[in-house]
């Protein structure tokens, strides 16, 4: 966990991953934060492309098809660029992480007593609307007595 309060500033780029190689021969598209020299994180954004699709994307981003893709790529970074400002004072990979791909990392913990009083409360709950049920089950039943040859 590192935490930075210096002058330099996180910045978010595009890398075709080419270490890794997928069944089908493409590389994953990966969201590059780089922080200094030596600091850098990437995390695959759901991209895929050979070396020469690349290339392609590269070269005709303003033309169809790829300028759709530009598109979404460019929201990807003007989201990470948006997110490093907010958490700037104080910036870290992993709440950067958290917040991009929107994965809340809390977990709720409950100990045996707590886990207890839930299940009572639920239990009775349950118990008061079952009792609920009953009695307007026979409410309804006796409003249609009369009616009944």
């Amino acid at each position: 966990m590192m935490t930075r309060t210096h002058d330099s500033k996180p910045t978010a780029s595009l890398v075709l991953d080419n270490r890794t190689i997928l069944k089908d021969g493409s590389h994953p598209l990966k969201l590059k934060i780089g922080w200094g020299k030596d600091d850098n994180r990437k995390w695959s954004i759901g991209y895929n492309f050979t070396k020469e699709k690349y290339s392609d994307l590269l070269a005709n981003a303003t033309r169809a098809p790829y300028k759709d893709i530009w598109v979404h790529l460019n929201a990807k970074l003007r989201k990470a660029d948006n997110i490093i400002r907010d958490l700037m004072a104080f910036f870290r990979f992993e709440d950067f992480k958290e917040r991009f791909f929107d994965t809340p990392n809390f977990k709720i913990q409950v100990d045996e007593s707590s886990l207890m009083f839930i299940c009572v409360a639920f239990l009775l709950r349950n118990q008061q609307l079952h009792l609920h049920l009953q009695i307007h089950d026979v409410q309804t039943r006796m409003c249609c007595l009369p009616h009944l040859p």
